[in-house]
């Protein structure tokens, strides 16, 4: 044969068609191809030539060789969507993920994650550490000027406040967030984190405070309410604000209060505590009684948290229910701390009796996406009437309910004259005047929607008619609520002419209450959306009862605030914050 080879390819292309096409598909598949210099043709016929015979003498010495992409990641690149609505909403899910999971940033860098994304889709390009940041200022801004938008148009806004230290850098911030309801719906939004670089006085928390609702364009007239903890300076600082009759102490910090205040009052239950306490502190400290525990039981002990009393109920509560096996693991094993006695197990499930209604409680009230305002008088009544008609056995349980009880009427003797919860509780079609136990609290706060109603000029004398409604048979509710609605059955619905002025609010305190489990009040005044009563109710009831939604957000931020994020500007951290609180629906992902 010569050293021409084209009687070769033509004898391979006629008898060998299928060994060219096999050599040609794997030469496209090489990351790197061996090409001659003289003609990419040529090289391509001795490639085929060299997998499928032995090479003549003329090709046995190999010529220099040069790299070049292969054609497939030549075409790929040309065809990623670096820009477009295709490109645009993948980086608005890219952004979502690294806000919504508390990554940092700089992941987007990370050769790993973007080897993930190209096997998902090669013609995507994800943005850099840069550009992502860029993109995140931008959707702040975006969602921030939209969510202003929003709040310019309510009329009835709540604002819920906290202080939150970020114990990484020593660094406080004041959180502002507010809540509003939309369609039927509760919308919360952390709308300001100030970075706290003074000393936290009444008067410097004023000034923050302004600034934020002065970026917002929150008048004083569109505020509702302002839900805080028992903080002295934040309290005066909103005071100043916004009014005394507009601030409300969290209804969750009170219960805190008065069940943190009546165990420390009793020193057998504050040492039988303790006792518990360290048997869960050997349990986390002991690698071997920990390893014999999971062998018996999948479930943890729990350490409690002074500044939760919630903490102490969940640790009793664990802890119960893996006595038996706690107790075979102390027994054999040395230096093991003193074990919980029989009677002593007899008194932890007496007090979780007792504390049980307040964690109840406690978890009602700190939602934030159903209506909590109205509950909190109703929840007075049911939790007063239950410790009344509890008889514990123990000696240590009896002084603790007495000591609850104490405690309970002292913090919420006076409930019924706030204004705002009286107003909401009353405009509660599920509870209206049934769980006052002051009835001149309840006359007053009548007298005060129909003083309202008459100074805005909403007077209307059409009469308020209700529709006829097929109530279902009483609910249990888990063994809550039982003396509620025990009494609302038995309570006549009469109107007092001199409680009231309106023929609007009269007709609706005569109407029968509504089914305390199927009820939802924004639900029920939108049918009435045309009624000046029903828009002065929906304003009220969008009134959240306690701070926590707040310090939900700020819980977060300890999350954000990592040894990976631990350079992040206050200005970065806010926008974080504030798109972490941004629902899913309301994110826009095809607008960058």
């Amino acid at each position: 044969m010569s050293g021409n080879t084209t009687n070769l390819r033509m004898h391979l292309e006629r008898h060998h068609n299928i060994i060219v096409k096999a050599s040609v598909k794997r030469n496209a598949e090489e990351s790197t191809s061996q090409l001659h210099v003289k003609s990419s043709e040529e090289n391509v016929e001795v490639s085929c030539a060299h997998s499928s015979v032995e090479p003549s003498s003329s090709l046995s010495k190999q010529p220099k060789v040069t790299k070049q992409p292969k054609v497939t990641t030549a075409f790929d690149k040309q065809m990623m969507f670096k820009s477009g609505s295709k490109a645009s909403e993948c980086d608005q899910k890219l952004m979502r993920m690294i806000v919504d999971c508390n990554l940092p940033v700089h992941i987007v860098d990370k050769e790993s994650l973007r080897d993930f994304i190209r096997s998902l889709n090669a013609h995507y390009a994800p943005p850099g550490r840069k550009k992502m940041t860029e993109l995140i200022e931008k959707k702040y801004a975006y969602l921030s000027a939209k969510l202003k938008n929003t709040l310019s148009a309510l009329d009835a806004v709540s604002i819920t406040t906290d202080i939150w230290t970020d114990t990484l850098n020593t660094q406080s911030y004041l959180g502002l967030s507010a809540h509003f309801t939309e369609d039927n719906e509760f919308k919360t939004a952390m709308i300001g984190v100030h970075a706290l670089n003074n000393s936290h006085t009444s008067d410097n928390i004023q000034v923050w405070i302004e600034e934020i609702l002065n970026e917002w364009n929150l008048k004083n007239t569109q505020i509702m309410a302002v839900i805080a903890d028992g903080a002295a300076n934040i309290k005066s600082a909103l005071k100043a604000c916004f009014g005394a009759p507009k601030v409300l102490h969290c209804f969750a910090h009170i219960l805190n209060l008065v069940v943190t205040g009546a165990i420390s009052s009793e020193s057998l239950i504050t040492d039988l505590l303790k006792k518990v306490k360290n048997v869960v502190t050997f349990f986390k400290h002991s690698v071997n009684a920990a390893d014999a525990l999971k062998k018996e039981t999948p479930l943890k002990l729990k350490q409690s948290c002074e500044t939760r009393w919630n903490s102490t109920y969940y640790m009793i509560q664990r802890y119960l229910k893996v006595h038996d096996y706690v107790i075979k693991i102390l027994c054999n094993t040395k230096s093991a701390p003193p074990v919980i006695s029989a009677d002593e197990v007899e008194i932890l499930q007496e007090m979780t009796s007792l504390l049980e209604p307040f964690e109840y409680a406690t978890k009602l009230v700190s939602g934030e996406k159903y209506v909590t305002i109205s509950k909190v008088i109703p929840l007075i009544f049911e939790m007063k009437t239950g410790m009344d008609t509890y008889e514990p056995t123990t000696l240590q349980c009896s002084k603790l309910k007495n000591e609850l009880i104490e405690q309970f009427n002292t913090r919420f003797k006076s409930t019924e004259d706030i204004s705002i919860i009286a107003q909401a509780t009353i405009l509660d079609p599920r509870f209206k005047k049934v769980p006052f136990s002051d009835h001149d609290a309840c006359s007053r706060a009548i007298q005060k929607i129909s003083d309202t109603l008459y100074i805005e000029n909403l007077v209307d004398r059409t009469p308020f008619h209700s529709e006829k409604i097929d109530r279902p048979t009483d609910k249990s509710t888990g063994g809550y609520w039982t003396h509620y609605k025990k009494k609302a059955q038995q309570t006549n619905e009469q109107m007092n002419p001199e409680d009231v002025h309106l023929n609007e609010l009269q007709h609706y305190l005569m109407m029968p209450t509504e089914d305390f489990d199927t009820c939802n009040p924004l639900v029920f005044w939108s049918k009435y959306n045309n009624s000046p009563l029903g828009k002065y109710a929906k304003k009220l009831l969008s009134v959240v009862a306690t701070s926590v939604p707040c310090e939900r957000i700020f819980s977060k931020a300890g999350r954000i605030l990592t040894e990976d994020r631990n350079r992040l500007s206050p200005k970065h951290f806010k926008e974080f914050l504030f798109l972490s609180s941004i629902d899913r629906d309301n994110w826009d992902f095809c607008n960058s």
